[in-house]
């Protein structure tokens, strides 16, 4: 997963990545800011699982190179304020049976999850690839549609939030990840709280890292 931070004080809160036993086990970032200074701020700060009060916080600079594992589903963290635009890739390690469970838990809405797709299975088994597959494709789809909505010079931030709120869960939830924010909600409720300068700022950030062509499905992993 590639994801930016826009800056101008963004951050993403103290959270685990996953709370809900849906197989990942093993977060690893890499950063992307060559020039990054201290003073940009966006440093990610990792927590002991038993720090409830956030005392024993250790923060990590984003600078290029620099790489952070962590394990998934017991290690808090936050992105502290940042100044300016920060880049991140990030890849999960999965648990093969806590995932195989989760996708037993969601049932058919599993056959939309773009891990379904990717993750090769360990029989060698599959359940309806091809099924699978076109509503990856429908979903990526509409995705697409969106960022591309973004980039229209004319959008306000009412009518991006609305049309955010009328996509499928999963397309909402690969937009939500390519803009970089912590979960679909959240990144709603950014766009409700956007004044105009700040999505035209976002157009053209857009714009430099060509996120305006197809997203890939392999983002909402």
């Amino acid at each position: 997963m590639l994801a930016e931070s826009p800056g101008r004080g963004s951050r993403f809160v103290r959270h685990v990545d996953n709370t809900g036993r849906d197989g990942r086990r093993l977060t690893v970032l890499c950063y992307l800011n060559p020039d990054y200074t201290g003073e940009h701020g966006g440093a990610l700060k990792v927590y002991d699982a038993d720090d409830a009060d956030g005392t024993r916080g250790v923060e990590v600079a984003p600078a290029a190179g620099t790489i952070a594992m962590f394990y998934a589903d017991e290690v808090p963290h936050e992105v502290l304020p940042s100044a300016r635009s920060r880049h991140s890739f990030t890849v999960w390690y999965y648990d093969d049976e806590e995932w195989r469970d989760a996708e037993t838990r969601r049932g058919e809405a599993a056959a939309a999850d773009s891990r379904a797709a990717h993750m090769p299975s360990v029989d060698g088994s599959e359940s309806d690839p091809g099924a699978t597959l076109a509503a990856l494709d429908a979903s990526d789809r509409e995705a697409q549609a969106f960022v591309r909505e973004m980039m229209t010079e004319r959008l306000t931030p009412a009518a991006a939030a609305a049309s955010a709120r009328g996509l499928s869960e999963r397309a909402l939830r690969t937009v939500a990840t390519v803009f970089g924010a912590p979960d679909p909600a959240s990144f709603v409720v950014a766009l409700t709280q956007m004044s105009q300068s700040d999505l035209d700022e976002l157009r053209m950030e857009i714009t430099s890292m060509g996120m305006d062509n197809a997203p890939d499905a392999e983002l909402a992993a």
